[in-house]
């Protein structure tokens, strides 16, 4: 479905390296691999400037385990194209016996001297169960090996495996004294379903609490969640400076068919805002069209509408999406965005296109295409991405030996 977001438009390299670092290719972190260990090497180009002329290009090396789990990858580019590397970045993972990711080391190196600068680290617990209990992090910025930022959070579970409670802390100068601190705690009924959470917030690390709020759940006979309500006591001193709500409503096959949001400023029993949206599906369950309204004060006038419209292949998969936004008359159009995706055979994606109009003025301010190959056992063979600035970056997989063999579904 589509959503309004904000693309990322024309960025310096330095964030270019950064979103390129890992390639578009995420979907073979969850394959099965079918020998003890498989490289897969991703090689690409980029324009930036959209004048044709090739301003980087790139490398990234990744090793998986028989289990399909990532133990590391090295990439690396050429700013300029001139032969010489400009940067590198490593990430190492570690497991235990049972699978389960256990230590996480990545490194930065701007000049690809070999010294780097900025390091990461990750350090993760777990019960007997495989529920992580505890996580360690620690961020070097400068690469004088002292952390200059420190996260830390520890989880309990019942002996379902729900959550029932998240105690997280951070140090964000990396002085040994926290900063932020955060606790929650949640209740659940025998169908595990959530049914309350309760959190409370020291955002500046006084000790002293800044924030505390909680939800409650309830569910209809299905298990489907019919309503909900949140409140929230922003200076922790008993007074209430906010509550929200919502009601849901689902047909016999257990599509959401509606929604009826509102939200109380002051807590003090008038709304001051409130929305709702409709949703229609065919008999394959498929989402064909919502139609949301919003009523910014509360005060029985319809300020916007949007419309959405989805379109399905024989095989039940999204074809387009189109969604429009309107100022309360559902004439004037403020915002719109539109997706067409195609597949091959085997139904994977081999073009995604996309293009929004940020002003409602009938002129695409942003679009992008990504078009994807992949070889008649579905490993992906090679990306192209751009959009209408003339950005452009094409990248290709090269497997390494042993090769990854396995059907589609596998």
């Amino acid at each position: 479905m589509l959503a309004r977001v904000t693309p990322f438009g024309r960025t310096t390299r330095s964030q270019n390296r950064r979103r390129l670092s890992a390639p578009a290719f995420e979907a073979l972190e969850g394959r099965r691999l079918m020998s003890a260990t498989f490289t897969t090497v991703y090689t690409g180009v980029a324009d930036y400037e959209g004048d044709g002329v090739i301003d980087e290009t790139l490398k990234e090396a990744r090793t998986y385990d028989a289990g399909g789990r990532l133990l590391s990858s090295v990439g690396e580019g050429d700013i300029g194209v001139d032969g010489v590397i400009d940067y590198r970045s490593t990430t190492v993972n570690t497991y235990d016996v049972n699978g389960n990711l256990v230590a996480r080391l990545s490194e930065f190196d701007e000049g690809a001297d070999g010294t780097a600068e900025f390091r990461s680290s990750e350090r993760f617990a777990y019960d007997r169960r495989g529920n992580q209990t505890a996580l360690e992090s620690s961020v070097d910025f400068n690469g004088d090996g002292v952390a200059d930022q420190r996260f830390s959070q520890a989880t309990t579970y019942d002996t379902r495996g729900n959550v029932t409670s998240v105690a997280s802390t951070s140090d964000s100068n990396g002085d040994g004294v926290a900063d932020f601190s955060l606790f929650r705690t949640n209740t659940y009924d025998v169908r595990d379903h959530l049914l309350t959470w309760y959190q409370e917030v020291d955002f500046d690390g006084d000790g002293a609490l800044d924030r505390k709020e909680s939800g409650t759940n309830v569910y209809d006979n299905r298990g489907y969640a019919a309503s909900w309500t949140y409140w929230r006591d922003d200076g922790a001193d008993g007074v209430i400076d906010l509550r929200t709500s919502q009601v849901n409503t689902f047909d016999s096959r257990g599509n959401w068919t509606s929604w009826a949001f509102q939200r109380d400023d002051g807590a003090d029993g008038t709304a001051d805002f409130r929305s709702q949206q409709a949703n229609t599906y065919d008999g394959h369950g498929n989402l064909l069209a919502i139609l949301w309204q919003a009523d910014e004060g509360a005060d029985g006038t319809v300020d916007a509408v949007a419309r959405g419209r989805y379109t399905y292949d024989g095989r039940d998969r999204l074809l387009t999406g189109n969604l429009t936004q309107y100022l309360g008359d559902g004439v004037t159009v403020t915002f719109s965005a539109s997706e067409t995706i195609a597949y091959n055979n085997f139904g994977d994606v081999t073009a995604y296109q996309s293009s929004y109009d940020f002003d409602g003025d009938g002129i695409t301010d942003y679009g992008a295409v990504t078009e994807s190959a992949f070889d008649n056992k579905g490993n992906p063979l090679g990306v192209v991405n751009s959009d209408i600035s003339g950005f452009l970056v094409t990248e290709q997989v090269v497997y390494a030996s042993p090769r990854r063999l396995f059907p589609h579904g596998a």
